[in-house]
């Protein structure tokens, strides 16, 4: 993420494990998450939500998403 040429902030994400088998961990090294989209393969949304709390680091249960690319 870059917020200007003069002042750019880096903000590292890590998605793991990879792959997925039942929760996804989402963290944040600068910034709070405050919500996350889940594309498949074809571009549809097939998962959304706002964070509660700020926070850095979230988990997201993927029970109820089926077999594929994300």
């Amino acid at each position: 993420v870059i917020s200007g040429i003069n002042n750019p902030i880096v903000n590292e994400i890590i998605l793991a494990p990879n792959p997925v088998f039942q929760k996804l961990l989402i963290e944040s090294t600068q910034q709070s998450i405050v919500q996350y989209q889940v594309f498949d393969i074809a571009g549809k949304k097939v998962m959304h939500s706002k964070n509660p709390m700020t926070s850095s680091k979230i988990s997201i249960d993927c029970f109820s998403l089926a077999n594929g690319n994300y």
